[in-house]
């Protein structure tokens, strides 16, 4: 069985959680609250990240710094590939 992640959730001033996804080189959104529930990866479909597979848990990371807000707002929501 794999190892589900745990990985650092940052509360967005808009009310999401920010998770930065290293294999897709992205912020993912998810809404809170954190809990030990499993979330889904919100990667595009190529399947290169393992996170599609396993999921990961949420753990918090306290507010947002100024510049990954920045960063996650310019960012577009919906990346090329994803199935909606």
């Amino acid at each position: 069985m794999p190892v589900m992640p745990l990985l650092p959730a940052y509360r967005h001033p808009g009310g999401q959680l920010l998770v930065w996804c290293k294999y897709c080189d992205r912020f993912h959104r998810h809404r809170p609250p954190i809990t030990a529930a499993p979330r889904l990866a919100h990667c595009p479909t190529n399947g290169d990240s393992p996170y599609t597979r396993t999921g990961y848990r949420l753990q918090d990371a306290g507010d947002a710094p100024a510049e990954m807000i920045k960063a996650a707002d310019r960012q577009e929501l919906r990346p090329e590939g994803r199935q909606w």
